[in-house]
Formats: C-alpha cells, structure tokens, sequence
C-alpha cells in the first residue's frame, strides 16, 4: 500500500506528524455512491458496483483499494480501511513534502523548512530537526526502525516482523509484562451482531463473506471480551466457541473483529509486520530485549526471543496449528477444581528408587487423565486467561530459565517462593526529594555523568538497584528520575561486587538453601542471567542478597510451560513436578538437575465376588495355594518390642506399606503365622517396619517364612484393589471366607498381574 497523504498531517510549529486516517478495525460503511476520493475503503458487499470504475483492482468481497471516485445509483458497500507504510515510503513522501515551493493542506511542510528526515538505510529512519510521530502514527508504519529526538530525549521503534501462518496470534513480551495493545492483530474487520441475543454464533447480515475464509483465526467479541477460534463462516455468520469474557455468547449490536494479522505478506510467509519501542528517554528499554508468545487455547504454543532489537527490522518465528491433545472445551477445563499445585523447591521420588529428586513444584492432577492434566496447565498459561500461576497472570509464566549457585549471604536473606531479585549497580544515596522513585524509570546523574533504568527500589534503606547504561557511578552526585521526578544524592562510589557485572530481574520459582550456599531457580524477567559473583538483591531490601558462585544455567524452556503430551503419556519441562502417584511409566520427566526421570510402572490388581463381611487373603501363589516360602528370614525376632522383620531378600515389587488392608505373615517357632502390617521397608538393609509386637514369648527363630499378605482383611465392599511397581508377571492366589452370618464354602482363585495390572472374581457360594 502506499503512503496515504490524507492519511497524515504535518505541524509546521510543532513538528508533529501525526496520522489521521481511519483506525485498524473500522466499522463505519460507505456506500458506492459516497465513496471519497483518496480514501481506502476494503469491499464490503459487492453489490450490483462496478468496484473496478471507483479504483479497485476486482470486484471481490475483501479487496482494498483507494477510490478515485464514486459509482452513482449503485447497491454496494465498502467499509472505511486504515492505511499502512513502510518507514522508506514515510521517508520518501517527508522528503517529496519539503521540496514543495509551499505547503497545502494540513501539511505544513515545504522548501522553507529543515529537513524533516534522514535515510540510513531503506530500512533506518531518522527524524530529524524537532520532527516527530506519536504512538498512533507508528502503528501505521512497519518494514524498519524510526528514530527521533537526541540525547535524553531520544526514542527509537524497531521493526519486528514474524515468519509463521497467515492467522498466526501474537503476544509480546517486553521489560517483564505483555504489552497490552496488541495492535498488530487487530486487522480491519469488524461489524455488530445483528442476529439473535445470547446466540452461540455471529450474525452480521451485512456482510458477504468467502465460505470458510475465516477458519482458523480468531475473533473477539470486544463488548464482553470474550474471544474464540473460529471453526467456520458462511456469507454472514461465523463459528467458534467464546471463552474468557463476562456472557461467552452474541447479544444484539455486540461488536466484533476478526483478529488479522497487519502488513502480512503469504508469498514471503510473513505474518506481520510492526514496530515496537525500544528506546525511550533516551536509555534502553529493557536492553532492547523482548519475547514473542503465541499461547491460542486449542493450539500448539510457541515463543521467540529478540536478545536486543536492532535498528531496522528484527525476526521471530512464531507459529501455530491445530494440538491433537488440546480439544477439550475451555468452559470443561476452566470448570476443572481438583487440580492443585504447591509451589516451591518440592522433594519427591517420581523415579521410585527411594531418594527423592528436586522440582519446582508438585502438581496433583485429582481425578484427572493425564491428558486433561496437560489441557489444563495450557489454559492456565493461555493468551487471555485469567488464572494465576507462581503468583502472577498465567500469561508471564515460563517456568524456571535459569539455575544460579550462591556460595555467600549478606544480611539476613529470607528468599521465599515468588520472591523478586535483582542484580545491577548498588546505587546508595541519601534522602529522597519528591518521587518516590519507580522500578522501571530511567535515573540520570544531574550532570550527564551516568544513567540507566531502575530494577529496585528500597524505600527503606535509600538505596536503588540499577541496570547502568553509560557512565560510572560516584559518591555525593546529585541524580534525578525521570518519569517520578524524584531527586537524592549518591552516598558512595559503588565497589566490588556493588558495580554490575550483569543486571536484571527474576522470580524465584524455588530456592534450595543449605546454609550459606544453595542455588536459585528462575524465571529471569528482565534483562540478562547473572555471572559469577554477581550479587542479587531482594527486590526491596537491598541489605539481603547473595553473591553467585558460579554463572548462571541457561535451562530449556517448554511451550506450553508443562511439557509435551502424547494423549497417553506426559513428556514433562524441566524442573516440573507432579506427586509420584499421579505419573506412569509412560511419562518422563526432568528434575532440576535437569536428569531425565522414569516414573515405575504401577500396576493394580483388582479383586471381586466377594460381599461385605467376607474375610479377603491375596498372596503369591504356589501351585493354587499360599507361597508360605515367599521370603526367607536372616535374623531370629525374639523381643518384647520387636518392630522389624529382617529377611533374605524383599521383592522390588512389594507393596510400599501395608496400609490397613495388607501384611506380613511370620512365621512362629510354634509353626503359626503372625498377622504384621508393615508401614514401610528397607531394600538396602531388607527390613519390614512393623509395629511393636511381643516376640519374646513365642519368637521367630531364623530362619523361618515370611510372606506378604496383598490383602489381608475383613471386606467392607464387593471388590478391591492392591498396587505396586511392576517388575515381572507375578501369579496372586485368593481365598475368601465367610463363616459367619452369611456362611459360604472357602471360595479360591488364581490371577496373574502383568505389565497393565490383572483381575481376580471369586465365585462366592453359600454353605446352607
């Protein structure tokens, strides 16, 4: 598209230039018949309009053109559309304005004036000469960088423009937040709702849409906030299912837009084109550092890091398609309560071996598949949720970016989960003039000697942490923040370890102390990781911090956060957790150590036909009867308090504890077999924990028999289940009884427990 004059105007006095035209989504309709000449307008419905005789190219639903004039007595309907330029066509127009004998219009620029502008490159852009473009003007241009102003009031936007699918959402990290206009996918189409109230689909009887040219993008309803991805479109009606807003449906004269990519080129796969800001007063914004996100629930998520924008246009590659294991409703994952999480350093032995491996967090996924487990964290993370995760919007989370080893503490530091630190030049100073001054702003010594931008403020101890980017800090200089206007006085020159070797933020995700080492585990938020001896500073105490012992672990990052679903099985992200009785052999998962961990394979054995009052004995079968020689003894129990029996060797696939269905069986001196339920045991030294029992009258003399009693207990139920960690097929004999009220004959069966688990039915009948 080219540059638009009526689009933009130019202030002689001021240097303003400052665009005009139509906004990205306008939903005002112009008939042929009152087309403007010079005006862009996007075909809206065709009509019985000769759209070609008015400027555009076809006469096709959807095309833009700028008309040259009016087509009378005509039916069709165009809607306002918004220009858009390139920095060089912005450039060149400037330059075709100055060389004008005298200005016309709102264009109060001509021969008389300095230049308005300098070329570096056709994608560098310079405005010069008190010259400049606000916010609004810069979401009209792309394909570059513009930079205005010098010194400490110089601002820079660098272009951005992302390789990925035509329908492709895009978010943008930038100094620790999403940036909330987002612009860049607002497109131009947007219209009302014309059909029925609290309807599931979207009706706008104006409008003439291809078949399904809209599947796959999004589309906002913007009166209750509510979005959805769009499954199908006919002429005047689109389908998707709404989620995040206030009502989730189409009510009368709701609005609308259908989120489309700005300056999109297919032939060069290119998605968008847009600017961002990166310099402003004239420091850094973030060191030039942002992330794209693209998190669309239903999709398959992605990110991209620009570690500092260059001047001119800057790539991500951010994509997304259809996930196979994402095709759960957002209302049936949003109404999910009995999944859970405790945040923080967590100890669990995921891997079954009895040590327990370290994770970020400890998930419980409640009666959940592991599946909708998955769904889940993606709609906690998801573009527009609302949930929170490690204390912050969903949105922010990544999971932990980097491991830090500290090896000294100054103060008394009481790191806690969710904590900010920070890092950077240790700036003390003494008693603060207006202000306060802000996490964010830049500072500026009164003299030009040093600036940067604040990481942390302690109102308490007078002092900021700093991200310094040009100069060195000394002893009693005035300085100012920009944007609070607070002033104070350095009260040192800052040394050793209060002089930045690296500067930035991060969020502890979990913090493993040991004393005075340990490490930190974060999400670094702003700026770069640490180096060693670098220190880190609680982001409002400043008299806390810790001094890194060795430079920072990059870890690999997820997308989504939680890992990577098969359907069936969880391949997990680093350092993410879940209870060990939620995981199955077929997941892994990766500790903080980064050590890719295998969960056993838990298999149950379910037993039934057996009533309420029946007396239930699971054990390993012999033959169709009791292995009373399952386990062998290694040392005679002889006390009057014993609690353990010592034996030859443990099955690796023993139940874990006896809990208050299962046992041992000891066997006594007098040849009977004691009943124990054992509450855990030891594989290295092969002793059962038991409770005290007296073995001092009738004592267990080695070596004698000892079996596990699977279930071992009078039934409240039909059926039950036992479980433990699979090793090999294991055949389990089962005997029921009942002599009781309800007498039966002694009810006996066999069944195998296998790699999937295994099911045993007796077949009760009476003794009457």
């Amino acid at each position: 598209m080219p540059m638009i004059d009526g689009d933009w105007s130019v202030d002689r006095a001021t240097g303003n230039i400052r665009y005009i035209g139509f906004d990205h989504s306008p939903t005002t309709t112009v008939a042929a018949t009152a087309l403007v000449t010079g005006d862009y307008y996007q075909i809206r419905v065709a009509g019985d309009t000769d759209w070609t005789s008015v400027g555009a190219p076809d006469n096709n639903v959807g095309t833009r053109f700028e008309a040259t004039g009016t087509d009378p007595a005509t039916t069709g309907v165009a809607t306002q559309s918004p220009s858009y330029a390139t920095v060089i066509q912005f450039h060149r127009w400037l330059q075709a304005l100055a060389d004008d004998p005298e200005f016309s219009g709102d264009d109060e620029l001509d021969i008389i004036d300095k230049s308005p502008s300098a070329r570096s490159t056709d994608n560098i852009i310079t405005l010069t000469n008190g010259f400049n473009v606000d916010a609004t003007a810069i979401e009209h241009l792309y394909d570059g960088s513009i930079t205005q102003g010098s010194g400490n009031t110089e601002e820079r936007w660098d272009g951005i423009v992302n390789f990925g699918n035509s329908n492709v959402h895009i978010q943008i990290r930038q100094n620790g937040s999403i940036l909330s206009d987002d612009y860049w996918n607002k497109g131009w189409q947007a219209g009302a709702h014309d059909g029925a109230a609290n309807a599931s689909v979207l009706t706008d009887s104006t409008q003439s849409w291809t078949t399904d040219e809209w599947v796959g993008y999004w589309i906002k309803n913007t009166t209750d906030g509510s979005v959805a991805m769009i499954t199908e479109n006919t002429a005047t009606t689109i389908t998707g299912v709404l989620y995040g807003g206030t009502d989730n449906d189409w009510d009368i004269s709701d609005a609308y837009e259908i989120q489309v990519p700005i300056n999109s080129d297919s032939g060069a796969g290119i998605s968008h084109r847009f600017m961002i800001k990166t310099i402003e007063d004239g420091v850094n914004i973030d060191r030039r550092r942002m992330i794209g996100q693209s998190r669309r629930y239903g999709n398959t998520y992605s990110e991209f890091s620009i570690n500092g924008a260059v001047a001119g246009n800057n790539v991500l590659a951010l994509s997304d398609t259809g996930d196979l294991n994402n095709t759960t409703a957002w209302a049936t994952i949003d109404a999910i309560v009995d999944i859970t999480n405790t945040e923080g350093l967590r100890l669990i032995d995921i891997s079954g071996d009895g040590t327990s491996e370290e994770y970020y967090s400890e998930w419980d996924r409640g009666a959940n598949s592991i599946n909708t487990f998955f769904e889940y964290l993606k709609h906690t993370s998801a573009d527009t949720t609302t949930e929170t995760l490690q204390g912050e919007n969903g949105e922010l989370h990544r999971g932990v970016t980097h491991s830090i080893p500290y090896d000294t503490e100054t103060g008394v530091p009481t790191t806690a989960t969710n904590d900010k630190h920070v890092w950077g030049t240790f700036v003390d100073h003494g008693a603060v003039t207006g202000g306060p001054f802000t996490v964010g702003e830049v500072v500026r010594q009164d003299s030009g000697n040093w600036e940067g931008r604040v990481l942390g403020v302690d109102t308490v101890g007078t002092s900021l942490i700093v991200d310094i980017e040009s100069g060195t800090v000394s002893t009693t200089e005035a300085f100012t923040g920009v944007t609070s206007g607070a002033t104070a006085t350095t009260s040192i020159t800052p040394t050793g370890g209060q002089i930045q070797n690296s500067a930035g933020e991060g969020k502890v995700l979990a913090f493993d102390d040991d004393g005075a080492t340990g490490n930190f585990y974060l999400q670094v938020t702003k700026g770069v990781a640490p180096i060693d001896n670098t220190v880190l500073y609680d982001a409002t105490d400043h008299t806390d911090s810790y001094t890194c012992s060795a430079a920072a672990t990059e870890r690999p990052i997820s997308t989504p956060f939680v890992g990577v679903s098969t359907g069936s099985a969880l391949i997990g992200a680093y350092g993410l957790g879940l209870q060990a009785a939620d995981t199955a052999a077929a997941d892994t998962y990766f500790d903080l150590s980064n050590t890719a961990i295998t969960p056993p394979n838990n298999v149950t054995f379910t037993v039934s036909g057996f009533i309420s009052g029946d007396y239930v004995l699971v054990t390993e079968d012999n033959g169709g009867d009791i292995n009373f020689t399952q386990m062998t003894s290694d040392t005679t129990a002889n006390s009057a308090t014993q609690t353990s029996i010592s034996v030859v060797s443990i099955p690796s696939d023993t139940p874990t504890a006896a809990g208050t269905k299962g046992s041992i069986r000891v066997e006594r001196d007098d040849g009977l077999y004691s009943l124990h339920r054992y509450t855990s045991f030891d594989t290295g030294t092969n002793d059962f924990t038991i409770p005290s029992a007296d073995f001092s009258v009738n004592p267990a003399t080695t070596p004698f028999n000892v079996f596990v009693g699977y279930l071992d207990y009078t039934a409240s139920g039909t059926s039950d289940t036992f479980s433990y960690v699979y090793s090999s097929d294991r055949t389990h004999f089962v005997r029921v009884r009942d002599g009781g009220a309800t007498p039966i004959q002694t009810a006996e069966t066999t069944g195998t427990m296998t790699s999937t688990g295994g099911t045993a039915s007796v077949n009760r009948i009476g003794d009457t």
